[in-house]
């Protein structure tokens, strides 16, 4: 049995050793089926994968009100994948899998795996996809609308519809797995960590856009604090600009950091807000992604079919008994990997916002339990 994988970090398997990563776990289960022969599994997945580009800057980051996707009619064409960034070789690919990078976007991922399995197709492929392009910051950062990110999730539907296409383009005979994503964060979380992390995050996004905005840096503490405390009639207008929302709250908001204790007074309405953030990309991601799946089926020689996770909230990210990988009480990731992706960092001698990034690459991705849950669903579509 031969397995194809193409995808963002999920099923790359963000901050998992080769063993415990989700295809790998698969293909084990598969391999001691009585009757299954050898199972190989080539994967195409990595981190930070977007479907395709959608022409935003960095300022989206960090506009409390996230704007739906570009809609795409169809697969682009040939011409214009061919002039984004090609899908690496399999050694490449193994060495830099766990960079966060938006390309190669997943239709390229598509196109390489169709070049490189010409000869032997797969019978079947794994796939997920969508979270980068819904932008995990729109999930985790509280001052976020849970309504234009119900939005935004909404918008990925076509793009997924495109993807599916691509793929059975690519292989016809082979069958689809589309796997789906979970709640991130969840009443049982205790998310000291998590505030931390998006005052942090906001901290260094300010590197990317300040010069081209002109906001200055004591703004962006500034911006962090009133976004939190959800000022909505300032932070919430749609067509208030950067500059004008960075200088909200100026005379009434105390400026914070990542380092920076928050106190029992605004801890529960920012788990509140991550909590439903979290259940809205969750819900609509799930309702999406099925939606996308039967309308695929609806037509001639279509074989898809939808993994969801069970991931319980219990275990959830920085719970007692965690399936996701978190943070402890430094910021510092709590995967095994996070020494490889160090090394990417010093090797490309990327800038402190985007080593901040890439070092915590693996927050919120399952760890082993997790990717065992994810391994159980895939199953269950395989029977």
């Amino acid at each position: 049995m031969r397995i194809a994988v193409i995808g963002d970090s999920i099923l790359w398997g963000q901050g998992l050793r080769p063993d415990e990563k989700i295809a790998a776990r698969v293909a084990a289960v598969l391999s001691d089926r009585p009757g299954t022969p050898s199972v190989e599994v080539r994967s195409f997945a990595h981190s930070g994968a977007d479907i395709w580009h959608d022409g935003e800057g960095d300022i989206d980051i960090i506009l409390p009100i996230p704007r739906r996707l570009g809609q795409m009619d169809g697969v682009p064409s040939a011409d214009l994948r061919d002039a984004q960034v090609p899908c690496p070789g399999p050694a490449e690919r193994e060495e830099v899998g766990e960079i966060p990078r938006e390309v190669p976007y997943t239709l390229n991922q598509v196109d390489r795996a169709a070049l490189e399995l010409a000869e032997t197709p797969p019978d079947v492929v794994l796939l997920d996809a969508g979270i980068n392009d819904v932008n995990v910051t729109n999930i985790v950062l509280p001052f976020k609308s849970r309504r234009a990110l119900h939005e935004r999730t909404r918008s990925m539907g076509d793009r997924v519809r495109c993807l599916l296409e691509h793929v059975h383009a690519a292989f016809p005979a082979s069958r689809i797995v589309l796997t789906g994503y979970y709640q991130i964060v969840t009443e049982h979380s205790d998310v000291a960590a998590l505030i931390r992390y998006a005052a942090g995050l906001l901290t260094h996004f300010e590197e990317w856009w300040r010069p081209e905005y002109n906001v200055s840096a004591s703004a962006t503490a500034v911006f962090a604090a009133a976004t939190l405390l959800e000022n909505k009639r300032e932070l919430l207008a749609a067509e208030v600009g950067p500059a004008a929302i960075l200088s909200s709250g100026v005379e009434r908001v105390r400026a914070i950091g990542p380092q920076v204790s928050l106190g029992d007074l605004l801890i529960e309405p920012l788990r509140a807000k991550l909590v439903g953030l979290s259940r809205v990309f969750a819900e609509t991601a799930e309702h999406v992604l099925r939606e996308q799946v039967e309308a695929f089926n609806a037509l001639p020689g279509r074989r898809a079919s939808l993994a969801l996770p069970s991931i319980p909230p219990q275990h959830a990210i920085q719970t007692a008994d965690p399936w996701l990988f978190g943070l402890d009480d430094r910021l510092a990731p709590q995967d095994p990997l996070v020494a490889v992706r160090r090394g990417l960092c010093d090797r490309f001698s990327v800038p402190l916002h985007t080593r901040f990034l890439w070092e915590r690459a693996s927050v919120g991705h399952p760890n082993a339990r997790g990717a065992r849950a994810y391994a159980d669903a895939i199953l269950a579509q395989l029977v």
